[in-house]
């Protein structure tokens, strides 16, 4: 009897793994160890563009809270930040769309972030940015950055950082690049 049990069981375990919900898609662009390397000593339009990239993949990086994981897509004329807000039953995914073009302005500041009880650095950029937001289920597929049915206009993006050179530096490139044609 055991060894009809056996196989059967194997075939039902199977049978549920086939059924099970397919993994959450990270759509963003891995943390590279140049990503992680020192940031330059002086931010030039030269190397803004990579400046931007190395600030943003170590926040990335560093974010330690389970309940939003951010990610970033790099483009020449600007990034998508993509923020994953996990829940049951489904996820909250939001992308906002950032072009330097269409930043207005840039400003950095020191604050006391009451839920770590730390000093936190906030790098504020106002324009006119595209947001997509939409509860995803891992039944439907998410769309490709780019090809959102809907996006809206927003105002302003904010991202807080722990470290404050690396603040100081994303707001120096972010400047720079929104300047440069």
């Amino acid at each position: 009897m055991a060894r009809i049990d056996r196989p059967l069981r194997v075939a039902a375990l199977l049978a549920l793994g086939a059924c099970a919900a397919p993994a959450w898609r990270d759509l963003s662009e891995p943390v590279s160890a140049e990503d992680l390397a020192a940031l330059p000593s002086e931010v030039t339009s030269g190397n803004a563009s990579r400046v931007v990239r190395r600030c943003l993949q170590r926040h990335r990086d560093a974010a330690t809270n389970v309940h939003r994981r951010y990610g970033y897509a790099f483009r020449p004329d600007g990034f998508v930040q993509l923020l994953a807000l996990p829940g049951s039953p489904r996820d909250r995914h939001v992308r906002t769309f950032v072009d330097y073009a269409r930043v207005e302005s840039v400003s950095s500041e020191t604050f006391l972030d009451p839920t770590r009880l730390r000093r936190s650095f906030r790098v504020t950029l106002r324009g006119s940015f595209r947001r997509w937001e939409a509860a995803v289920s891992p039944y439907e597929p998410q769309p490709a950055i780019g090809a959102e049915p809907e996006t809206r206009e927003v105002e302003s993006f904010e991202l807080v950082l722990d470290d404050p050179d690396a603040a100081s530096r994303l707001a120096e490139a972010v400047a720079l690049l929104r300047r440069t044609p």
